[in-house]
């Protein structure tokens, strides 16, 4: 897997992750 992919495949993790943190945050 090319390093690029790897890296926004993390990222795209990372993102999701923070989205779901803000979401449940919100509710809050």
């Amino acid at each position: 897997m090319p390093k690029e992919t790897r890296s926004l495949a993390s990222l795209d993790k990372f993102l999701t992750i923070h989205q779901h943190l803000i979401f449940t945050w919100g509710r809050r």
